[in-house]
């Protein structure tokens, strides 16, 4: 099995099943129903489990490129799209509609559908993760680990969360 460039793929047991052309894939993301959600430059489509168009959702600026999409478990759908050093996080209805906007590189939605987010300062030269709760209130933020003066110290995809809703970072 050979993947091409520029597609969306479902493959099963080593099998292609169905092949989407598409101009790039920056992020892929599987909600517990099987819709897929991938972000392609400025856009994010979401595709039932045969590869149809459901809806998309575009990001007004076409400067900036989709890097993570995460999906709670209400299907609300939190897409990152950054351009140089800046980052904005979109929270996208299950139904396509957007829900919200604030400054981040990666949200995860936890167990409890708390909403862990990376946050980048504009200069480039700290990471900080914030927690906030399902009423989109902030409850807490962090400074402390993924801190640096001098540079960037965490790549946006060193972060997780278990079951338990606690938070593993690691920086370089």
């Amino acid at each position: 099995m050979k993947l091409r460039s520029e597609k969306v793929s479902k493959i099963i047991d080593g099998e292609i099943i169905w092949e989407l052309n598409v101009s790039s894939v920056h992020a892929i993301g599987i909600d517990d129903k099987g819709f897929i959600y991938y972000g392609s430059r400025n856009i994010i489509y979401k595709l039932d489990s045969e590869g149809n168009l459901i809806w998309s959702y575009s990001y007004s600026s076409s400067d900036y490129y989709a890097q993570s999409i995460n999906i709670d478990k209400n299907g609300n759908v939190y897409a990152s799209f950054n351009y140089i050093s800046s980052g904005i996080l979109i929270k996208i209805s299950s139904d396509g509609e957007k829900l919200s906007q604030r400054q981040g590189v990666l949200a995860i939605p936890d167990s409890e559908d708390n909403l862990i987010v990376i946050v980048r300062n504009s200069s480039y030269s700290y990471h900080y993760i914030e927690k906030y709760n399902k009423m989109d209130e902030l409850l807490w933020t962090y400074k402390g680990a993924l801190h640096s003066a001098s540079n960037v110290t965490c790549p946006t995809t060193n972060i997780a969360v278990d079951n338990y809703g606690s938070i593993y970072a690691g920086s370089n």
